[in-house]
């Protein structure tokens, strides 16, 4: 009777410790939490390119994240990898072979493996 008790005690425990981790990792990751903020986009004319500057600010250390910028209707996509692990801050500078003639709305495509986030922003040209 007793290692009956012991039994079903040890199975309550391992089963509120195996629910707290799963409830833990499970709030860790959420599919409409906001990992980064796209704050500001901007583009500066270079030769034949632009040169688009996004500002990002992170809720969390991130280690291995990109940045695509991106305008689908002519099919051009330039990226660059990011690492928040010591500023959660930072502007990215992405050089893409845009024409001076194109929309003026780009797409920016944040990825990581705490979320995706992807805006349609329109591009200030200076």
């Amino acid at each position: 009777m007793l290692s009956l008790k012991m039994f079903l005690v040890s199975l309550f425990v391992m089963i509120a410790v195996f629910s707290s981790a799963i409830s833990a990792a499970a709030a860790e990751v959420r599919p409409n939490d906001k990992v980064v903020q796209i704050s500001h986009v901007s583009a500066y004319q270079l030769d034949s390119d632009f040169l688009v500057s996004v500002s990002l600010n992170a809720d969390r250390k991130l280690t291995d994240a990109k940045v695509v910028v991106s305008v689908p209707e002519l099919g051009i996509r330039a990226g660059h990898r990011v690492d928040f692990s010591k500023n959660k801050k930072q502007t990215v500078h992405i050089e893409a072979p845009i024409p001076a003639e194109f929309d003026p709305y780009m797409q920016i495509a944040f990825n990581s493996e705490q979320g995706r986030r992807i805006k349609f922003r329109p591009v200030l040209l200076q």
